[in-house]
């Protein structure tokens, strides 16, 4: 086999994981009509789309990689177009938990009108009709491709002036979404902490505890990864390294995140038990008891 080949091997796991996670996100969602809240309905958009960049990856990347598809990797920028898609709207999803949780903690008084399930459900199509305009822009009228190439192991743009001022305005815009995140997240905590230790300790339920956690440690993984998906390829030039850098890691984002939103989210825990009868199945130690 070549190593191409067993590159694609090596992302099943991922893959796998990946789709489960996000999968039972999406079902626990879509099943119970109690979880509606503002708060959910971002981490159910961050997971739809984190599950469509699962099933891609196991739809068409792996099989193009594992079978080594020259016709697969021909029409790969329609593959490398939808990642970005739906990549993009995953990174504007975090920035709005983020922003979500602090009006949440300092603006209570409004957040209920500001945050209402039906002014949330149109800010997330406004954020995915951003997403979806810029990138069918770029990558459908305009020539820029983002293809995979069998020599860099991983995802690349073709070679336009256009794609790289793309390329630059995108990092620019992830980077400063990631920083913001975690900036702001970490002050929301700060601000939860300082009211807490003031003795007033049924301010917050432990519901809202749980979503702040699992906004700022998605958060906080996502400001890890930059260096590894925008830095470290510069300093690089192996294939495996782009494949390890990139396409691996690339594809273990949607994977972590929605591992972390079902270890922090009670709420959809207790959702999933329901759905399949495992609230005498599932040990305490699991239930994160609100």
């Amino acid at each position: 086999m070549k190593l191409l080949q067993y590159t694609g091997l090596t992302l099943v796991p991922v893959t796998l994981f990946g789709v489960t996670c996000n999968g039972l996100v999406v079902l626990a969602i879509l099943t119970n009509r109690t979880l509606k809240d503002s708060f959910v309905i971002l981490t159910g958009n961050q997971a739809i789309f984190y599950w469509i960049f699962g099933m891609v990856y196991a739809i068409y990347i792996i099989p193009m990689l594992v079978f080594d598809s020259k016709f697969m990797m021909e029409k790969s920028h329609y593959a490398g177009y939808l990642l970005l898609m739906c990549y993009d709207v995953g990174v504007q999803a975090h920035f709005l938990v983020t922003v979500n949780r602090f009006c949440a903690v300092f603006m209570p008084m409004v957040y209920r009108s500001l945050f209402s399930a039906k002014l949330t459900k149109r800010v997330v199509f406004t954020s995915f009709l951003i997403s979806f305009t810029t990138l069918t822009i770029f990558f459908q009228f305009l020539p820029c491709r983002c293809y995979y190439s069998e020599e860099d192991l991983s995802f690349i743009f073709n070679d336009y002036p256009i794609c790289w001022d793309y390329d630059a305005i995108d990092a620019i815009k992830v980077c400063s979404m990631c920083l913001f995140n975690v900036i702001v997240d970490t002050i929301t905590i700060w601000k939860v902490r300082k009211i807490r230790s003031s003795q007033r300790t049924t301010k917050f339920q432990k519901k809202e505890i749980d979503y702040l956690q699992q906004s700022f440690v998605q958060a906080l993984f996502i400001f890890i990864s930059i260096p590894a998906i925008y830095i470290v390829p510069f300093f690089t030039t192996t294939p495996l390294a782009n494949f390890i850098m990139k396409t691996l890691f690339w594809g273990s984002i949607h994977a972590v995140d929605g591992a972390l939103t079902l270890y922090f989210n009670a709420e959809i825990r207790k959702s999933l038990a329901k759905q399949f009868n495992l609230n005498k199945v599932v040990p305490e130690s699991m239930q994160r008891a609100s």
